[in-house]
Parts: structure tokens; sequence; C-alpha cells
């Protein structure tokens, strides 16, 4: 970010590109990860952290919802080259309707972000597909006739940088499974195409980012008629700086169709734009940042017909830099307009004990409000509103190390929410899926990673080690589910990584991530079984070839989604 004289504006016309790396900037208390993805996994192991959960149907590339602390995806957001994906219609997002297959790091903030201006309890995840200026060819065919097609070219003239990319994608996933019952049953209806297409201009005055992803799949509903849901998702970011304040612009226009053998077309078209103006101003004993943000939703949809929402934002953080503590001090202010005001306030803090070892600690309010699906969704099918829901609001309490000894790098986090009215889906008689508010939740996170790397000579030695620990609980005295475990949130999970590389001609790593049971039901009397699942990649020049669900192929992310069998894929990656 550009740094601004003590408060007071220059009163010159400068311009210059803002960065996409940071969401947030590094306030005291932000616990922030970086991890390179690995390309040739399916996109559930390709995050070496165990505090991100990425869910699938089971096909690859059928990804639904990611979360950080391995909580509800209903608790964070995630994002394309720092554009936060916001619509009013439905949290989470589908990620699988976004151009991830380009991503090659991924950023991850576990800390509650509500008060800086992005709605995320639990965290925030950015897949960045532009953090190397590359260009190349991937072309891949594997099981369950999976074809894929990828290319990125990447240009550089003087100041100015301009990438472009195209990729698609198609798999068949039928195949034989054992289910709960142990009965061998058949997955079918989780075909899909989808196609993407991104670009990026930088230069020294400003940056713009655009993508279109369309993506024809089915749903695997039996129940449904077998449903086909088509998903056409576009997005513009624009980023630039006028007299040191920078500017962000972004747009999103997403269609969804769904049909049903049942039923007649279902379609939703969502738009987002969001401004951002950022005015940074240091008074040397103070930094104090005031970002003014404005965010308009409207859908028209022929479900619950034609709804629009503005908000503006005012957020204001202050950083108090004293020698090696740092103090920080802010609050997102949110005004409705319909006339509804929140006030989401934060304190954190990080010191710095020695060169590499820094702890850091924050408490910080709750805010999370219901979609207009959770609220205004007709009874019909499989589902059903609550205009009844109130929002949620809480507290959270979070603690992290960071200590760094070359070649190690060890992180460490620990936190505890109290939630009321948590909004949660939960099926009823018949199977009709509701939203209900929850009055009382606990939850205590704790989370541990180890990364390694070092080059001996032509050889480079990679390796990481993470665990996570989540216990989230109905912690109303008056509920008949009281200290019953919340669905869908695993009690421990470990993720793993090892890889060598000789020069740039071979490489060989192993990934392996393990969960525990989670419950299906609020009387914690179904579950999904734990898995252990471990993947082996291996590349030799331009080859590539993987071998994924070695030894687990019978799990289940999502109940009813069986995941694939043992899974092989073969390539060639081309850089040019």
């Amino acid at each position: 970010m550009p740094a601004l004289l003590s408060g007071e504006s220059n009163f010159q016309l400068w311009v210059s590109n803002i960065p996409n790396r940071f969401i947030v900037e590094p306030y005291p208390g932000i616990q922030y990860n970086s991890h390179d993805l690995y390309n040739f996994y399916n996109f559930s192991s390709k995050v070496p952290d165990s505090a991100t959960s990425i869910k699938s149907y089971g096909t690859p590339g059928q990804l639904n919802s990611a979360s950080v602390d391995g909580g509800l995806s209903y608790h964070t957001r995630t994002g394309i080259n720092g554009t936060v994906i916001e619509n009013a219609q439905i949290v989470p997002m589908d990620i699988s309707i976004l151009p991830i297959e380009f991503a090659s790091r991924v950023d991850i903030y576990k800390n509650n972000l509500t008060p800086y201006g992005i709605p995320s309890t639990s965290g925030f995840i950015n897949f960045d597909v532009f953090s190397f200026n590359r260009s190349y060819i991937d072309l891949s065919v594997g099981s369950y006739s999976t074809y894929s097609a990828r290319t990125l070219f990447g240009y550089e003239i003087d100041d100015s940088i301009l990438s472009a990319g195209f990729s698609y994608t198609s798999a068949s996933n039928d195949f034989d499974y054992i289910d709960n019952l142990h009965f061998i049953n058949k997955a079918y209806n989780l075909d899909y195409q989808k196609w993407s297409l991104i670009g990026q201009y930088k230069c020294t005055f400003f940056s713009f980012y655009f993508s279109h992803t369309t993506k024809e799949a089915g749903t695997g509903m039996k129940y449904a008629g077998y449903g086909r849901q088509r998903d056409d998702f576009n997005l513009l970011s624009f980023r630039s700086a006028l007299f040191d304040t920078p500017i962000y612009i972004d747009y999103l226009y997403w269609i969804n169709r769904f049909k049903n053998q049942l039923s007649s077309d279902d379609t939703h078209f969502n738009h987002t734009l969001s401004t951002k103006a950022e005015r940074k101003i240091d008074f040397n004993f103070l930094i104090s940042t005031i970002s003014v943000i404005n965010k308009y939703y409207a859908v028209n949809s022929t479900t619950i017909g034609y709804k629009t929402l503005d908000e503006v934002h005012l957020v204001l953080m202050n950083k108090i830099p004293l020698q090696s503590l740092e103090i920080g001090v802010g609050a997102d202010n949110i005004y409705r307009f319909d006339n509804v005001y929140y006030c989401v306030p934060s304190i954190s803090s990080s010191l710095k004990i020695f060169d590499g070892l820094l702890l850091s600690g924050s408490i910080s309010s709750i805010l999370n409000l219901p979609s207009f699906n959770d609220l205004y969704w007709p009874k019909q099918g499989s589902a059903e509103g609550n205009a009844d829901l109130k929002p949620e609001d809480g507290v959270k309490y979070q603690t992290g190390i960071l200590y760094i000894i070359f070649p190690f790098t060890f992180t460490t986090s620990y936190s505890v929410s109290y939630i009321n009215n948590l909004i949660l889906w939960f099926p009823h008689n018949g199977g009709v899926w509701k939203p209900e508010n929850i009055k009382k939740i606990f939850s205590r996170v704790a989370d541990f990673q180890i990364k390694f790397e070092e080059a001996l000579q032509d050889f480079i030695l990679k390796g990481s080690f993470s665990f996570s620990y989540n216990y989230t609980i109905d912690n109303d005295p008056s509920s008949q589910y009281y200290s019953k475990r919340i669905i869908y949130i695993p009690l421990y999970k470990t993720v793993s990584y090892a890889g060598i590389g000789y020069t740039k001609d071979f490489d060989i790593s192993f990934f392996m991530r393990s969960c525990s049971e989670r419950f299906v039901t609020e009387e914690n009397t179904a579950w999904l079984t734990a898995y252990f699942v471990f993947d082996i990649a291996i590349r030799l020049y331009i080859f590539q070839f993987s071998v994924e669900n070695v030894f687990d192929t019978q799990y289940q992310e999502i109940e009813g989604y069986p995941q694939m069998g043992r899974y092989f894929k073969g390539g060639v990656h081309i850089e040019i």
C-alpha cells in the first residue's frame, strides 16, 4: 500500500498500482499463512493446512464449500486475486464455479475479519491465480472419463504485465460404492463440464482483472428427478489510487439455473457491486486507516422474486506501535438502507519477543446476517426458508504463536467463541431442510503447523504437518441437544505433505490427510466415518502422473455423496 504523509495529502495526482496480495493488512493479531498449491493433485488435497476444509461431492472438480478452522463454510469467505466473493442470496458460495484451477497459491486468514469489513467469522481463503508471471500449457486425462486442458500466458513489457488463460474440464464420475448400510450402490448424475477464461492487465497506474466461468453439472439428487444445474459466473475487478487514496471496484454477475424432470426451470440472477476507498494516516505514534465501503446487492429470482440490499461500511482501524509491542483497535460500522445499524469492534496485539518469535492475540465481536435464501426461500421441494431468523452475534478470543528457525516455521493458534443464534440448516420431517437459530454455541479451536524447506545443492526438500482440533457444541442448557456436537464439524483433522525435487527435471511428493467422524444429526446418533486419504504424484520433465485415494476408496465428505474410488491421472505440463 502507498505510504502517506503524516496526516495530510500531497495534493498531486499520484496514481499507482494496488497490490492484490493482502486482503487485510497485517494488523496486530492477524494470523496469515500462504501456501503454494501442488499442481497435479485433486483440489481437495492441494491445500496443505488442516485448519482448512474443502468439501467435495465426489467428482474431481465438483467442489462444494471451503471453511477455515474446520468449522462452518457459512462463516468463511473466499476470494480470487484479493476480491472478496459476496452475494446476498446464498452463503456459502460453491467454489467450483470460480476459476480456482489456475490458482498457484492460497492465502489463509484465520481471524474473525468482520471488524475489517469482510463478513467472515472463522476466516478467509484467497486463491491467487497470478502469483507467478509465467506461461504454460497443461493437458491431462484421468479416471472416470476426466479430461482437462489449461493454458496461461503472461507477458511483461516495461512496467506492464498482461496475462490471459483458458481452461476446460469434463468428468463423468459413474462408479460403484458401498453405502453406510454396507450395500453396493451407484453414484451417478455427478458428471460436469466447466470452462473458464481469465485475464489481467497491470501497469504503473492501475490493475484490471476479469474472469468468466461456465459450469454445467448434474446434482446427483435422485429425489429431485435427476436435477441439472448451470452456472455462469463473471467477475470484474479494478484497482488504482487517486490522491494517495487506494480505490477498489468489484462487480460480480452470477446466473444460476436449475432444472429437473419434475419442475420447470429455476433461475437466479445475482449482481454485487462493491466500491472501496481507503486512506492511511501516519501520526508516528498512531497509524490510522479509514475505509469507506459500499456494497449493493440485487437478486432477480424465479423463486424468491426481486430483492435488493444496499449497505455502507465505515471501517476504522488504528495501530499503535510501541517498540516490540503493537496494539490494534478498530471497528466496522455497518449501515443498511433499511435503517439497520451494526457496530463490530475488535482489539488486538502482537508482541515480538525476539527475531523469529511473535505472539499475537485478539478479541472481536461476531456478526453474521442471514442471506436472502435463509429468509425468503418458499416451501418447495426439499427446502424452506425462515423469515424469523435472527442475526448471529457473539465474541471470539484468539491467540497465536509464530516461530521461525531456519529451515523450520512453526505456527499455532487457539480460539474460543461464544455465538448466539447460530444459523444452521437442518433436515426436518419429510426430508425438508430449513434454517434455524441455535440459541447458544460454544466453540474451542486449536491448530498447529510445522513447515520445512531446504535446498541441498541440486535437491529441494519440502515438508509440512498440521493438526487441528475443533470442539463446537450446542451450549444452550434449555435445548434437547445441549452439549451435542454441531453437525459436519470434525473433532480432529491432520494434513501432511512431503516432497523432494531434483533441479527442475524431477520431483515426487506425498500428500496425506485424515479426518475424524462427523455427526450428521443433531442427536449425534448418525455420523460419517473417519477417513485417511493418501495421494502420490510424480513429475519427470514435462510428464506428470498421480494416484489419489490409494487406501481409502469409500469415504464421504457430504452425506449421500461418496468420493471417487482410486483415481489415476496422467498428463503433460509444458512451460513456455
